[in-house]
């Protein structure tokens, strides 16, 4: 037992001395030390990696008075596999989604493969009902859209101009602004995306808890890595005294007062949906962690975590509020049946491993090189086993 003991001991150690784990090292000094790392890359050119999602949901449903069953249930939805995304905005995507209910569950294929061809980008997609492939191309706007947000996701994996973690603290409008993706808008939209960014961010403060880094090195994909975690928090007030204010603001400037009258009964429904809203999004939990080569100092993974969301308050709110009822021919509020409703997510979780450059080819799979070529929007087969070009 003495010598398994020793064994494991310098097993441990030579880990250590093997990686380039500083435990002394602080969370900011990490992040100063990627940050710089993120700036040296220099030309990206593949990020290819691994996506993970869990989200796990209980949902009840039942009454006070009995009048409504008792109804329970869970519902797991796990979806995991592999991209590729190249620099011109080629990627390839082949991912499981399992749902597993009571009794029963299904796994379905979610495949997309998207290279750019002689006659410019060729999308593809697995059918997992008809169990074929389907070719098709974007319509200019659309795909000019696709390719922008893609090169962002490109280029944001790096991270080389953005933090990793938001600054400690309660962050206001001007704060938020730093994190609008400015290069998917024009000049025109950044404009008007930050008024209504700092008109949201009048109300919602954000507020993100002290950077923290695990004492000990967690190995990521054969990779030593410091883990660095976050919580963040959503706190919202006067959603709706907002909206009422801009409300007014429009009507002021409008002489149509019949028209007014019609829009303030339905703004009417909006407020009280914004109160609602409030109470949601502040209990909201909120988790990021980044897994940082403690070598390159380039980061592998990135996870974020939502488990214990609750919607079981907001719903229950919304199903007291929207009972009509004139609807069930009842008298009085007193005789409705209201259910009372229990949503939750003991489990919520999205985890992405990366790595850079690693390869310079997309390969699409050989069951789609004869794939059904139709037209966005038409069940119309233009070429039936067109070969891949």
């Amino acid at each position: 037992m003495k010598k398994k003991y020793i064994a494991a001991l310098l097993l441990g150690s030579s880990f250590f001395m093997l990686t380039g784990f500083d435990s002394k090292l602080t969370p900011q000094e990490i992040l100063d030390a990627s940050a710089e790392a993120r700036s040296q890359i220099g030309e990206l050119n593949s990020v290819n990696g691994s996506i993970e999602c869990r989200m796990k949901a209980e949902v009840s449903m039942s009454s006070e008075d009995g009048s409504i069953p008792e109804v329970s249930t869970a519902v797991l939805n796990h979806i995991n596999g592999d991209f590729t995304i190249l620099d011109d905005s080629s990627m390839g995507m082949d991912l499981k989604w399992k749902v597993v209910l009571p009794g029963a569950q299904d796994t379905l294929a979610l495949r997309f493969y998207r290279f750019l061809g002689r006659d410019g980008f060729q999308n593809y997609f697995y059918d997992s009902a008809d169990d074929e492939w389907i070719k098709t191309a974007l319509p200019e706007e659309m795909d000019d859209q696709l390719m922008t947000i893609m090169k962002s996701g490109f280029s944001a994996s790096t991270g080389k101009n953005t933090s990793l973690f938001l600054p400690e603290g309660e962050l206001d409008a001007e704060d938020i602004l730093d994190y609008l993706p400015k290069d998917l808008y024009s000049g025109q939209e950044i404009e008007e995306l930050e008024d209504i960014y700092k008109q949201l961010f009048s109300v919602i403060k954000i507020k993100a808890d002290r950077v923290t880094v695990s004492p000990l090195p967690e190995e990521i994909n054969g990779a030593s890595c410091y883990k660095l975690e976050q919580n963040i928090s959503c706190d919202i007030d006067g959603l709706s005294d907002m909206l009422e204010q801009l409300f007014f603001e429009m009507n002021e400037a409008s002489s149509a007062e019949a028209s007014q009258d019609i829009c303030e009964e339905e703004m009417e429904e909006l407020f009280m949906l914004c109160d609602l809203a409030e109470e949601l999004i502040n209990d909201i939990p909120i988790k990021m962690t980044y897994y940082i080569d403690d070598t390159t100092f380039i980061p592998v993974k990135e996870i974020l975590d939502m488990s214990g969301l609750d919607f079981s308050v907001f719903l229950q709110e919304l199903a007291e509020w929207s009972v009509e009822y004139e609807m069930y021919g009842l008298d009085s509020e007193e005789d409705a049946v209201i259910p009372k409703i229990g949503v939750s997510f003991p489990e919520y979780k999205m985890e992405i491993s990366y790595k850079l450059n690693e390869t310079d080819e997309i390969k699409i799979p050989s069951d789609a090189l004869y794939a059904k070529k139709i037209e966005l929007g038409s069940d119309t087969e233009l070429e039936p086993n067109t070969k891949l070009e």
